[in-house]
């Protein structure tokens, strides 16, 4: 247990990381900028961290890299030095001629009941970028060795139509209530998902 964790009443420095995908890199940037003002091996000075849309996908990097600050920069920064449409969803002749007709079929019959398609793109590739770099179980770590508090992100489910904040914490906190919006407790443990796990 940290000191911080020992005195709950102490101000603690909250890391916020809104969406945009141009705002994400440009996040990345001032992260690394902060990064190399530290000394080397620093552990993440920020205890909470927050984020939605592409500030959730910097979030859980940072979090999930929480015991060594420079080692989820490098990861973040180079994420996004190498980014492309591609990453993000297939976009290639035959997959769009695929969706196309889906689509297609879909208006002309009047519905597909459970074979509706969700999206317009396929975003594949996406989910397997994620995979690659974030690995939620160092979440807990982190939050065990006492050098995060809790992280929350927020994403928009393509179902409901809604914005659902996903939380992990240490033991006894609780998030802040937040008007109407969902938020699940439990353990961030999927890259886009639709539930969370809880304890």
């Amino acid at each position: 247990m940290t000191a911080d964790q020992k005195n709950p009443d102490k101000p603690r420095i909250g890391l916020v990381l809104p969406g945009g995908g141009a705002r994400g890199a440009y996040q990345a940037g001032v992260l690394q900028g902060i990064a190399e003002l530290l000394p080397e091996r620093t552990p993440n000075p920020f205890p909470v961290i927050s984020g939605t849309s592409a500030g959730a996908i910097n979030a859980a990097v940072i979090a999930c890299n929480a015991l060594w600050l420079g080692s989820g920069i490098r990861r973040l920064t180079g994420v996004w030095s190498s980014f492309r449409t591609a990453k993000v969803y297939r976009a290639d002749a035959p997959t769009l001629i695929k969706t196309s007709l889906h689509w297609l079929a879909t208006l002309a019959l009047g519905g597909l009941g459970e074979r509706n398609p969700r999206s317009l793109l396929d975003n594949t590739p996406l989910r397997r970028l994620l995979e690659s770099h974030v690995r939620f179980s160092r979440i807990q770590q982190a939050i065990d060795k006492g050098v995060l508090d809790s992280v929350a992100i927020t994403a928009s489910g393509y179902g409901s139509a809604r914005a659902v904040s996903f939380f992990q914490a240490r033991e006894g906190a609780a998030p802040a209530p937040r008007g109407r919006r969902p938020r699940a407790p439990g353990r961030t443990t999927r890259p886009a998902p639709t539930r969370s796990r809880t304890r």
